[in-house]
């Protein structure tokens, strides 16, 4: 039982989980390549991933939750 309405999409935004995804497969492919010993890519990945803190930041995705009020 909630004491009031619910706000937010218990789902998120689509931005939020394009961005997610990229972040996932950015990760992931930095790590097969530190396997690999392939450096230039795996610092590009490190880079990106540098740079997803920010970018999270600018397109809001903290904002995706729900609020109980």
């Amino acid at each position: 039982m909630t004491n009031g309405p619910r706000r937010g999409d218990p789902h998120g935004r689509p931005i939020s989980w394009i961005f997610v995804t990229v972040v996932v497969v950015v990760f992931t492919t930095g790590g097969i390549a530190l396997i690999m010993t392939n450096w230039p890519l795996f610092w590009t990945c490190f880079v990106l991933l540098i740079l997803a803190a920010p970018i999270g930041r600018a397109i809001h995705i903290t904002d995706d939750r729900i609020e109980l009020h």
